[in-house]
């Protein structure tokens, strides 16, 4: 527009549309797997005079990263029900992460995809990346039973993407492709080792961002290179802000204040699980349900925290007691009675009209137990 009206007549940036609802801010990891001045740019980078990229290609590092990965993987995805990109900085290095993935232990799924080059120096790469690619290929269709080479890419392309959307596969490794305008409701982790900056940044983070369900809070990245300064640097520059506070999520300590203020709440309603039955005003059964609620949000959000579980003792609260409150507030018992389908309190945080339906529920059926009682008591 400034070129037709000589100035700019409006924005939409990223958190605008994170604030409207419609893409979700990001939680972002840092995690050095090299020691080197995290000032520097990538290709400013020397570590005691070796090259750069020898130092990233390095076995070590390379193995600590691929073990990293399996092992948190999990945890990001919420036991796979989402699934991953996994953006390096050249096709050797994509390769190099390919092999070690298939000799280290895990149940993942794991592809890759990348074009390759017409002239090569193979005096580095004894290999040509055609053939690379076409090993990657022959294990994807021995996975899953096609026959694909890089002779049908396009085909081999599009069955990825579509595997992709539909979670059938857990992790694919990329260079550049599938980093801009691929867009996958069910993909909510970007692992990153490469340095990204501005506008690349923000377009690749941008691919776990799309909302799905309440149990997708966030877009995880977890930069392995990407430094935070390049992060913030290109989060400010994008918003038009110094506050980067609506793009990236709180840290990991906040989420858990946040939740213990929650679950103090939680207890002083109901100090334990069977305080619930006795639960008979209609405000003190709305506060309970909101104060769980709030419990149920946050968790929600702290599970994919790599740090986190609720059994270490950090809270008041455990795994048992959350499962025992949340059969106290028993929606399950009261579906076929008030004619709701099934709800899942991980999958979607109660709405008001369901409490309301809950509160009447539990205000009849103790309505009828006070009658009862009441019954008896004269016998």
């Amino acid at each position: 527009t400034a070129d037709i009206f000589e100035k700019c007549l409006h924005t939409y940036l990223i958190k605008d549309a994170i604030k409207d609802g419609n893409v979700l801010g990001f939680s972002v990891d840092y995690m050095k797997f090299v020691d080197y001045n995290s000032n520097q740019t990538e290709e400013d980078v020397m570590v005691e005079g070796i090259d750069t990229e020898e130092v990233f290609m390095a076995d070590d590092r390379v193995r600590l990263i691929a073990q990293d990965i399996i092992d948190h993987h999990n945890t990001k995805t919420r036991d796979r029900k989402y699934n991953a990109l996994f953006t390096v900085s050249s096709i050797p290095l994509l390769v190099k992460y390919y092999n070690m993935f298939k000799s280290l232990n895990h149940g993942l799924k794991i592809g890759a995809i990348f074009t390759y080059g017409a002239n090569e120096d193979l005096d580095k790469n004894p290999e040509h990346s055609r053939e690379s690619l076409d090993k990657i290929i022959d294990d994807y269709n021995k996975m899953y039973n096609t026959n694909f080479s890089s002779s049908t890419f396009d085909a081999y392309f599009r069955d990825i993407c579509k595997k992709i959307k539909n979670t059938e596969i857990d992790i694919v490794i990329v260079v550049n492709m599938l980093l801009t305008g691929f867009d996958v409701k069910r993909l909510n982790t970007l692992y990153v080792d490469k340095s990204l900056k501005y506008h690349d940044l923000i377009q690749a983070f941008s691919r776990t961002n799309r909302v799905e369900s309440e149990t997708k809070p966030f877009g995880n990245i977890v930069c392995y290179r990407t430094t935070k300064e390049r992060v913030d640097e290109a989060v400010k520059l994008f918003s038009q802000t110094d506050n980067i506070d609506t793009v990236i999520m709180a840290p990991y300590e906040d989420y858990l204040n946040k939740f213990k203020v929650a679950v103090s709440e939680l207890l002083k309603i109901t100090p334990v699980v069977d305080s619930v039955d006795s639960l008979e005003r209609e405000e003190d059964i709305k506060a309970f349900i909101i104060a769980f609620r709030t419990v149920a949000k946050l968790l929600v959000s702290l599970k994919t925290f790599n740090e986190f579980d609720l059994d270490n003792g950090d809270t008041d609260l455990n795994a048992q007691m959350f499962e025992d409150y949340k059969s106290k507030l028993d929606l399950y018992k009261y579906e076929k009675k008030i004619g709701l389908g099934r709800i899942n309190i991980d999958e979607k945080i109660y709405e008001m009209e369901v409490i309301i339906n809950v509160i009447e529920r539990l205000q009849k059926e103790n309505e009828t137990l006070k009658k009862e009682r009441e019954v008896k008591q004269n016998d």
